[in-house]
């Protein structure tokens, strides 16, 4: 499995953020990639907008910037991973929209659209004023390559996503974020991602966003907590091998994963007399 992970400036005008897609698509066909991820809200930069204006760019699942990027990824023969703003089926009256994520497979078909169910609303932020929850947890997408599944930047704080993810058989945890700087912020985004692949023993990847107020870093960590590959703060191309045998290694020595018994974690407490 070879994975490309594309950290960019997210512009305020699709037509720039296509740009980057047409190239990172020629960078991944060359380097012999199966699979391309880019970072949330790819389509278009979340900042300076107010939500009547995030609701006139945000478009439903068939329209050009999808229909785009299903194009491109059927010619690179790329399954492909992109944030976007979803436009709901009834409008919201505070026209909020989707934080969505759409996954493509090398065939050009829409295989699953995963909208971010835990929002940020932390450190002074409030995403739940600007977008809708998803409601529907992530489940594993099987590929050519491997089983993977998706969960979006803030969620990596909410552990049950990943091991959810996990106790379904993914290999790899795939993650498009745009993690904003703060103190320590940088050192929380690695450190959660090895986290998240060490306690689950799977491979972690996230492509975050480039440029303030993001951090970048995007990193991809194998199933034992160690960094293959991470970039710096600007903008960055990776491409990593993620071995499928290494999983199978590091479970033959850490079992954890396996010996999760997970109808005791809602069991309740026998009542004392």
């Amino acid at each position: 499995m070879k994975v490309s992970l594309v950290q960019c400036r997210v512009h305020p005008q699709k037509a720039l953020n296509l740009q980057t897609a047409r190239r990172a698509f020629d960078q991944a066909h060359q380097a012999g990639a199966d699979l391309l991820v880019f970072p949330e809200t790819f389509m278009h930069a979340v900042q300076g907008l107010d939500n009547e204006a995030r609701d006139r760019i945000a478009e439903p699942l068939d329209g050009p910037f999808v229909e785009t990027m299903r194009q491109w990824a059927k010619e690179a023969h790329l399954w492909t991973i992109f944030g976007f703003f979803e436009r709901p089926k009834v409008p919201d009256p505070a026209h909020r929209v989707y934080n969505a994520v759409a996954v493509i497979s090398h065939e050009g078909a829409l295989v699953d659209t995963y909208r971010k169910t835990h929002l940020y609303d932390a450190f002074g932020a409030r995403e739940s004023d600007i977008f809708l929850a998803g409601d529907v947890l992530p489940h594993p997408i099987e590929a050519p390559f491997g089983r993977f599944g998706v969960e979006v930047c803030y969620e990596l704080r909410f552990p049950e996503i990943s091991r959810h993810l996990a106790l379904q058989g993914i290999d790899v945890l795939i993650v498009p974020a745009a993690w904003y700087q703060g103190p320590f912020k940088e050192h929380h985004w690695a450190t959660l991602m090895q986290a998240r692949a060490l306690e689950n023993t799977v491979y972690a990847v996230g492509a975050n966003q480039a440029g303030a107020p993001f951090t970048g870093g995007s990193l991809a960590v194998d199933p034992l907590g160690v960094v293959l590959a991470q970039a710096a703060e600007d903008e960055a191309f990776l491409t990593v091998d993620l071995p499928p045998d290494r999983i199978r290694t590091v479970r033959e020595k850490l079992p954890c994963i396996l010996q999760t018994r997970p109808e005791l974690f809602h069991q309740k407490r026998p009542a004392t007399s």
